[in-house]
């Protein structure tokens, strides 16, 4: 846990605040999955952010959800979800370990 006094005996409200942007940012993630979830019902059944994960794959099956996250610009959490959907709908696979297996896309 972090200190909220520094040596000059001042409060830093930091600690705070950044836990308090982390519970509405969670918060906000069951608002944004329903609204994707009603984009992919229209699309045809894959989100932009899928296609672009499924994309990454075929270039690199060995890449990783921290990896995508940083090439597409989104959180880890969002790549990590779409990863989840992709494999509950049958479109990718994971062959071995987080750390040392690979995607397949089928």
């Amino acid at each position: 846990m972090q200190k909220s006094h520094n040596s000059s005996g001042m409060i830093d409200c930091r600690p705070f605040i950044d836990f308090m942007l982390d519970v509405i940012e969670n918060a906000m993630y069951q608002y944004v999955d329903s609204a994707s979830d009603a984009e992919k019902n229209r699309n045809g059944g894959l989100s932009e952010t899928e296609k672009e994960i499924i994309s990454l794959i075929k270039e690199n099956a060995h890449v990783r959800a921290f990896e995508m996250a940083q090439r597409l610009l989104k959180p880890v959490r969002t790549i990590e979800n779409n990863l989840r959907q992709l494999k509950e709908k049958g479109v990718i696979i994971r062959i071995g370990s987080k750390k040392t297996g690979y995607w397949k896309i089928n």
